[in-house]
């Protein structure tokens, strides 16, 4: 290993140190962050603890330790301990869910599995004096129910004459009592009584008192002492065998059996020595036991296991079986007999799919030789009632079934960057950056993860050191990022900043990159690298190419580290990680020029970076602070009354936070000629490791390696952010109210109950209560406004306690799905929901309820596809109590009718076409009687044959100018629909995709004849013809039977799971107080004023009406555009949030069937026309600009606008065209907007003839839940 992965090595181990101090457990549900352990490898697993019932693992590593639920995998919590204390070994107390632990400063602790709290039994310090324990040192295992024995490998050493020091291991063998807290023995043993270099395990026999200590990775002999009541300590434990080993055959287990031990050797062997020989030659015969033929003393076996070398061995499930992994990765399961030494084995499974002692996410260049196997990578425990066995194989645990199914990963417990180094922010952004892992960049304007891939393997192979390869472009809302042979990429860090307008990615020509830092407008890139050479990079205006402009060498004896440049990179400092230098570099027109250096203490350390103030006055190195003079420009070191780690600017330069042990706010004073004061504002943030100004007045936070704190700058807490693997996250406020990236999948944060705590409850079981979208930037609204009365502070709900809700889930399976009788499109879906009863097992307690079992719901590859009870026309919201509303609820959705168990039928399920063994996944579940989600159940189904089938496409495109009462007129709906179809239908058929494409278009309109009079042109966009078009779609209604008006172009048919549906409903919209939503076709009646009435609400379409027609609709890709005022609440209604959370309303419905709806507005803004356009804003964005003009292929750009590219596009054009001050040809452009009051009922008319209408800007929302890739639209 070279020096850089040493030194790699060791900071992973001393940043990933995470020991949060004990706290009391929280009365309320508490949110189990998903963390695991963020490292690349970890090889020593048997010091990790199964509970006594294995139904706990106890993960065991320096970074951090936790307790897993072994079951489902998931993480209950972290072990709390004090004073940088880590453990190193632990094994679990008898008939109980408590460890005892050993620590690196030798204290021995009770770990509570409910708490993760410990309590200190002992300190070997006390005993033994003081040392640093390292992992193995210790090893111990339970004599008896209170009993344990341990041996222990204490470091020593002493100063050599001639320099230097000699280091030895003195020996102690003792056994210590839980339940009186005494040591019942406690005896030194000497090198000649054993004696390694490497590491020790222990082995015990408790029915006999056996205790064998062995080095499972040598050839140390092994040495069996027994233990024997004793008065006195020392005499607790005798010598009673030594057995010599040869090179070629050492022990890698000793596993207890019968009257003794079962050592198993490297060379496939095994051979049992019992007690009865502890007195005879044998116990010293170097190589123990021969293979005999006949009868054989019962005390003495050898077993030739032939076949591959073994790597460890352990016990089975009763008295004789073993389960024996080889060096192939494969298990077997060894059936021995000490009658004529008989033995039988069976092969298992091979773990060698889930052996992956090396992670690297990206640039996989350190490759593990797997047959270089370890012993202490695995840890297997069996489970005689489930018929099976958990196999910990270097971190990944798996399922290993005895039935001959195939094995199944629980969980991957390794390789999960989640660990934060340091952190930065942009305007709207975070990045999280570490070591070994990719970047990860968090949207905080819509909550979004990103993971970026970039060669950090090439860093940890190459790289002296490790160094920040990336840099804020502020300008941009973007990250550049370097690799290592020189590999420049812009990567948006927003959603809304499109990645084809930032500069290409090229290759920069430097040797051995260091770090980067980049100019806020993208223009100029600073480069070090470790050559000790600066190059400044320009960015041709024409071309957009980098071309290297100037460079400077600092000359030899240094190792460039760090940079950091102000706002037109001007300037920049650079650290040395050497000699602890800073130099500041000027860099002008044509060249390079040292500027000043400047030693700084510390500046070499890897967590220092320098960092310059917005207008480049001020420059932060770690904890110190220079300004710039006046009169020289040069930097001078500020004093400080206080000793920071970090000094972080905010972006006006006004404040500045100071991270350390008392993290606080200062705001900057400047005096003349340049001179700078730091004035304290109230407030103490505690200690913190490194931290970051947020937009809106925040604070972020990272208080460990896992740990981000978001504060307001008065202070006060606002929630904690997880970035978890992958594209996980999970954000949680101090209420418990949460929100994370997908509910549905394996989650970033699971729920454990305080009178349920052994269990991890999935995120969707509590989510009608504590689930809120987009919270972090919400409560960020809401503490920078500080006011009530602003909506992102009062739509939050008092929560309802959960500690009471019936928490026990249905059980619903998928029994069988099989083809339908001369039909290979359809298939036949049974499901068997039952009702499940309490048991402690299974609830906490007061939890004593059966679930009962409520609405089904089957889906097909994430859409809904079936639900059950049917109900003709739902309600509408849920609105009344919730007591009301949960009566209602259960009213109408039972499954079960008094009984305990059903099953159902689904019959005529669509399949979406295939090839030939390709798979299609259903799934199904229920709710209890609180609403409470069951587990999801998966099944595939696999094509055994080719299923071709024809995809189509249909636009329903609902355009209402006219109305009944000519008050309600618009101009332009009509003109709407008929643009989208014109427009889209012949793109449709041009991709080639579709075998046909079929248009209609429900419209109302009017004129004015020659005398100035309102005429009727159309009238057909009534409410009974857009559900007449919609059923037929749901295959309820047929083409043939529409009324004449209505003419479809292609063929109108039921819609399939390959076809694509686009619904564009253009109208009057109108939000009632009770988040119902409403959009008006023509015929609402004759009304004397233009008022929203009882009356004109009964002849609406409600969202509820929208769920009920499109809940049949079987179409694989769904869009509905709403261009209507308030058309947001189509969606948000009711308070609506996405997730499976069997709710009302439209927004459910969309959630369930992965239908894209975008609507013109969010639910308090207004819809406008245009008179320049003649269309809704919304249309014409989509359509003209969109499609037409061909600008929706932004994402990336690459001739293809995809749908979900198309309806993004609208969100971010529209404010655009609202505020444009001229149309397209260049003329003033006029905007005219109907809109309905919902405090007065009435309908009122704004007119701007110059856009001045900042004040009231057009917002879409997009509400978007499908999961898969953007599946293509158009060709550009």
């Amino acid at each position: 290993m070279n020096s850089a992965r040493l030194f790699l090595c060791f900071v992973i181990l001393l940043w990933g140190a995470s020991n949060d101090p004990a706290t009391s457990e929280e009365s309320g549900p508490q949110l189990a962050r998903q963390i695991l352990l963020p490292l690349l490898t970890k090889s020593d697993w048997q010091s990790s603890s199964f509970s006594d019932d294995g139904r706990l693992l106890l993960v065991i590593d320096e970074t951090r330790s936790f307790v897993l639920d072994v079951q489902s995998g998931r993480e209950l919590r972290p072990v709390k301990l004090t004073g940088g204390d880590v453990l190193i070994w632990a094994r679990p107390r008898p008939t109980s869910y408590e460890w005892i632990a050993a620590t690196t400063a030798g204290r021995f602790l009770r770990v509570d599995a409910t708490t993760g709290t410990t309590e200190t039994l002992f300190d070997l310090r006390d005993r033994l004096g003081k040392a640093a324990y390292r992992t193995k040192a210790i090893a111990f295992e339970f004599l008896g129910a209170t009993e344990f024995v341990a041996f222990v490998r204490t470091p020593r050493e002493r100063p050599n004459e001639g320099g230097g020091t000699y280091g030895w291991n003195d020996q102690t063998l003792f056994s210590y009592d839980v339940g009186s807290k005494k040591f019942t023995g406690f005896r030194a043993v000497t090198s000649d009584e054993f004696m390694t270099n490497l590491d020790a395990s222990v082995a015990v026999l408790p029915s006999r008192g056996l205790v064998a200590i062995f080095d499972p990775k040598s050839t140390a002999s092994i040495t069996i002492w027994t233990a024997k009541t004793a008065a006195a300590e020392a005499d607790r434990f005798s010598l009673s065998c030594t057995i010599s080993q040869s090179s070629e055959n050492y022990a890698v287990a000793v596993v207890p059996y019968r009257n003794g031990f079962v050592a198993f050797g490297k060379a496939a062997t095994a051979d049992y020595v019992g007690e009865e020989i502890f007195t005879t030659a044998a116990c010293h015969d170097p190589v123990p036991g021969e293979e005999r033929a006949g009868p054989a003393a019962p005390a003495a076996c050898h077993w030739n296991l032939a076949g591959p070398p073994i790597v460890t061995a352990s016990a089975g499930p009763s008295d004789g079986e073993f389960v024996v992994v080889r060096q192939t990765l494969d298990l077997e399961h060894a059936l021995l007999s000490t009658s004529h030494c008989g033995s039988t084995r069976q092969a298992m499974a091979n773990v060698g799919e889930f052996y992956r002692p090396w992670r690297m996410a990206s640039d996989a260049k350190i490759i593990a030789d797997k047959g270089l196997a370890e012993a202490e990578e695995f840890n297997v425990r069996a489970f005689p009632d489930k018929h099976g066995y958990v196999v910990n194989a270097a971190g990944m645990l798996t399922w290993i079934p005895l039935d001959g199914t195939r094995p199944r990963q629980i969980v991957e417990l390794v390789g999960s960057p989640t660990s934060v180094l340091e952190i930065e922010a942009g305007p709207g952004f975070i990045i999280n950056g570490s070591i070994l892992g990719p970047l990860k960049i968090f949207d905080t304007q819509v909550s979004r993860l990103r993971n970026v891939m970039y060669d950090y393997g090439t860093y940890y192979e190459k790289a002296w050191i490790y160094n920040k390869p990336y840099a804020v472009v502020r300008g941009l809302g973007a990250v550049a990022l370097l690799e290592f042979n020189g590999g420049l990429t812009f990567y948006a860090a927003r959603s809304d900043v499109d990645e084809a307008t930032l500069p290409k990615p090229t290759h920069l020509k430097v040797d051995r990159p260091g770090g980067l830092c980049v100019s806020d407008d993208g223009r100029r890139v600073l480069v070090v690298s470790e050559e000790n050479v600066v190059q400044r990079f320009q960015r041709k205006a024409g071309t957009g190419e980098f071309t290297e402009a100037a460079r400077l060498s600092l000359g030899p004896g240094l190792h460039l580290y760090k940079i950091a440049c102000d706002a037109t990179a001007d300037h920049a400092a650079i650290s040395d990680s050497l000699t602890d230098k800073i130099f500041i570099v000027h860099a002008g027109k044509a060249k390079l020029s040292l500027f000043q250096t400047m030693s700084v203490k510390g500046s070499s350390s890897l967590t220092t970076r320098p960092s310059f103030s917005s207008d480049a006055r001020l420059l932060a190195i770690g904890g110190d602070l220079f300004s710039r003079t006046d009169r020289t420009h040069r930097f001078s070191k500020t004093n400080l009354q206080f000793n920071p780690k970090r000094i972080v600017f905010s972006d006006d330069g006004k404040k500045v936070l100071s991270i350390g042990g008392k993290t606080s706010l200062y705001s900057v004073n400047r005096a003349k000629r340049g001179a700078v004061a730091l004035l304290p504002l109230p407030g103490d943030f505690g200690d913190a490791g490194d931290g970051a100004f947020l937009e809106n007045g925040a604070v972020l936070l990272s208080r460990s390696s896992e740990d981000l704190e978001v504060r307001s700058l008065s202070n006060t807490l606002i929630g904690q952010l997880l970035l978890g693997k992958d594209e996980d996250w999970v954000f949680t406020d101090a209420a418990g109210r949460f929100d994370l990236n997908d509910i549905e999948k394996q989650a970033a944060g699971y729920w454990v109950m305080p009178d349920d705590p052994l269990r991890a409850l999935p995120p969707a079981i509590f989510m009608r209560d504590y689930y809120e979208p987009r919270l972090m930037r919400r409560l960020m609204d809401c503490h920078a406004n500080q006011s009530a009365s602003d909506p992102s502070c009062s739509d939050f709900r008092t929560l309802r306690a959960v500690t009471s809700l019936n928490r026990v889930q249905p059980d619903v399976k998928i029994v069988s799905i099989n083809p339908e009788t001369d039909k290979p499109d359809e298939v036949v879906v049974t499901v068997s929901v039952t009702s499940v009863e309490p048991s402690p097992s299974t609830v906490g307690i007061g939890q004593r309820r059966e679930s009962g079992a409520y609405d089904l719901r089957l889906f097909r590859r994430g859409q809904l596809v079936r639900q059950l009870p049917e109900i003709e026309k739902p309600d509408a919201l849920d609105t009344g109590t919730q007591e009301e509303v949960l009566a209602r609820w259960r009213s109408q959705r039972p499954l079960l009718n008094g009984s305990r168990n059903a099953v159902f039928t689904f019959r005529h399920v669509l399949l979406p076409g295939g090839a030939a063994n390709s798979t299609v996944e259903f799934s199904a579940y229920a709710f209890n009687e609180d609403r409470v989600k069951s587990e999801t159940f998966y099944r595939p189904f696999e094509l055994k044959a080719p299923l071709e089938k024809k995809r189509r496409a249909y636009l329903v495109a609902v355009g209402v100018s006219a109305y009944e009462s000519p008050a309600w007129d618009l101009r332009y709906a009509e003109n709407d629909a008929r643009r989208l179809n014109a427009v889209l239908e012949p793109r449709l058929k041009a991709t080639g995709k579709y075998e046909d494409v079929t248009s209609v278009a429900i419209t109302s309109s009017w004129t004015l004849n020659k005398d100035g009079q309102r005429s009727l042109i159309t009238k057909d966009a009534t409410k009974a013809n857009v559900k007449a078009v919609l059923d037929v779609l749901s295959g309820l209604g047929r083409a043939e039977d529409l009324p004449p008006g209505l003419v479809a172009h292609g063929t109108l048919r039921k819609a399939e799971p390959d076809d694509l549906v686009v619904i564009l409903y253009s109208s009057h919209g109108y939000a009632d107080r009770n988040g119902n939503f409403f959009v008006f076709p023509y015929d609402i009646g004759v009304t004397p004023f233009k008022k929203v009435t009882d009356a004109v609400l009964a002849r609406a379409i409600s969202s509820s009406d929208l769920s009920s027609w499109l809940r049949h609709v079987d179409a694989g890709e769904m869009v509905m555009v709403i261009d209507a005022c308030h058309s947001a609440a189509s969606v948000e209604g009711g308070a609506f949030k996405p997730g499976p959370m069997g709710s009302k309303g439209l927004g459910q419905m969309a959630y369930d069937k992965g239908i894209r709806i975008l609507a013109s507005t969010r639910a308090d803004d207004l819809a406008w026309e245009s008179e320049s356009t003649k269309q809704g804003l919304l249309s014409f964005a989509l359509v003209q600009d969109g499609i037409v003009d061909g600008k929706a292929d932004n994402r990336p750009t690459d001739g293809s606008i995809g749908i979900g590219e198309w309806l993004t596009y609208g969100t971010e054009r529209v404010p655009q065209l609202y505020r444009d001050d001229r149309t397209r040809t260049g003329a003033r452009s006029g905007v005219r907007l109907t809109v309905f009051d919902s405090n007065t009922h009435y309908s009122r008319v704004v007119e701007s003839e110059n856009g001045d209408v900042t004040n009231q800007t057009q917002r879409p929302a997009l509400f978007s839940y499908r999961r898969e890739k953007d599946p293509e639209l158009v060709r550009k």
